[in-house]
């Protein structure tokens, strides 16, 4: 079964999706319940083709969240230890594939990219 939703027709509890607030995140059953503020992008992350969501969290967690099967998946997470205020997708180095940028709550701006 297909289920699409726009701005006219949001998705409907038939389509599994729920969610309602910040609290209602843990109903994705991937373990996870934000404590503040959340930053979002979206994009090919790893270089695969498909696109991920990156989710940065007032505790310091960037987590990597993408639908595989047709269901929610966490692919991966990692911890700084400052709150994330920004995430963004970008080729740095020039190589063809997206590193990520992170700016945290303690005026640092970190780089990840794949190993």
């Amino acid at each position: 079964m297909s289920c699409r939703s726009s701005l006219r027709t949001p998705p409907t509890a038939a389509c599994g999706l729920r969610l309602r607030g910040m609290e209602d995140l843990e109903i994705l059953g991937l373990g996870v319940k934000p404590t503040g503020p959340t930053r979002t992008v979206a994009g090919d992350a790893d270089g695969k083709g498909q696109e991920e969501f990156l989710v940065g969290l007032a505790d310091g967690t960037l987590m990597a969240l993408a639908e595989r099967r047709e269901a929610p998946q966490r692919l991966w997470s990692v911890g700084v230890d400052a709150a994330i205020r920004e995430i963004v997708l970008a080729d740095v180095d020039g190589d063809g594939a997206s590193e990520i940028v992170i700016k945290t709550d303690d005026g640092k701006v970190r780089l990840l990219g794949p190993k």
